[in-house]
C-alpha cells in the first residue's frame, strides 16, 4: 500500500505566500512538553505534558468544547506544529469520551479541502479539559501545488479497478439479500492526496469487495488513471 511517507522538511507557506522558518520557531515550544519528533519532517509525533499539576486536575473544566480546547492547543502553538493555518489544514473528524472523562479529538491534515491519506492528529485531553498528551502524524504545511481536479472520473476509477481485480480473482457479485445484509450498495470511492514515495498524488481509493467475504482497497491516480498500489483488507484474525 501507499507508504504514506511524510515529505522532506520544507519551507511552509500561509495563504499569503509568506514564509516561516521552522527551524527558528522550533525553538519556541513550551519547556514543560516532552516532545518526539519525526525523523524525516521534524513534526511532533508525541507529545506528553509535564506540566498539570493536582492542583490543575481538582480545579473546574476548562470552558469549552473538547473539539474547541484541542484547536486552541495547536493554533496557539502552530510553530511548534508547523501548520501555518491549522483551522484551514486540520478537520475535526470525531471526538471520543472514555469511562474516565478523558476527552480525545482526532484531526484528519487536508489539502484543500481533501483529506490527506493516512495524515492525523489526535489531542487528548484529561477530565478537566487539560491537554495531556498528543500523538499522530502528519505533513508540515504543504510546500506542493497540486491540482485538485482529477482527469479521471469517479465512474472510470470505478471501472478500472474492477477490471484490474477481475484479471486476478474470480468476481462474485453481491447482490439481494447478501447486499441488504451487509449494507453493501457497490464501491466505495474517495478523492484523496496521497503521498507515495515522497511525492503527492491526486488519487481515487477505491474500496471494492470481489465476493461477500473479501474486501480490497485500491489507489489510482486520478489524473493519469494508473493504480499504482492495492492490498486485501478482509478482517482476519490471522493464521488459525
Amino acid at each position: 500500500m501507499p507508504t504514506g511517507k511524510a515529505l522532506p522538511p520544507v519551507w511552509g507557506s500561509n495563504s499569503q505566500g509568506a514564509r516561516v522558518d521552522w527551524d527558528n520557531a522550533r525553538a519556541n515550544a513550551p519547556p514543560q512538553w516532552e516532545i518526539v519528533r519525526d525523523r524525516i519532517t521534524d513534526t511532533p509525533i508525541f507529545i506528553r505534558n509535564r506540566s498539570i499539576s493536582p492542583a490543575a486536575k481538582r480545579a473546574p473544566r476548562l470552558a469549552g468544547s473538547a473539539d474547541e480546547i484541542a484547536m486552541d492547543v495547536i493554533e496557539r502553538h502552530r510553530d511548534v506544529f508547523k501548520l501555518t493555518e491549522p483551522r484551514v489544514e486540520l478537520e475535526l473528524r470525531e471526538t471520543i469520551q472514555d469511562k474516565l472523562g478523558h476527552e480525545h479529538v482526532h484531526f484528519q491534515q487536508q489539502y484543500r479541502g481533501l483529506p490527506i491519506w493516512g495524515n492525523e492528529l489526535v489531542v487528548h485531553l484529561d477530565a478537566g479539559g487539560f491537554m495531556s498528551s498528543i500523538n499522530g502524524r502528519y505533513n508540515p504545511t504543504a510546500g506542493f501545488t497540486l491540482s485538485t481536479e482529477p482527469v479521471i472520473t469517479a465512474n472510470e476509477a470505478v471501472q478500472r479497478v474492477n477490471d484490474h481485480l477481475a484479471q486476478r480473482v474470480p468476481i462474485r457479485p453481491i447482490t439481494g439479500r447478501f447486499a441488504e445484509l451487509m449494507n453493501y450498495d457497490g464501491p466505495l470511492v474517495d478523492l484523496q492526496v496521497v503521498i507515495d514515495d515522497l511525492a503527492p498524488r491526486l488519487t481515487w481509493k477505491v474500496e471494492v469487495r470481489s465476493n461477500w467475504r473479501d474486501r480490497w482497497v485500491y489507489f489510482l491516480d486520478a489524473q493519469t488513471g494508473e493504480i499504482f498500489d492495492h492490498y486485501i483488507s478482509t478482517p482476519s484474525e490471522g493464521p488459525a
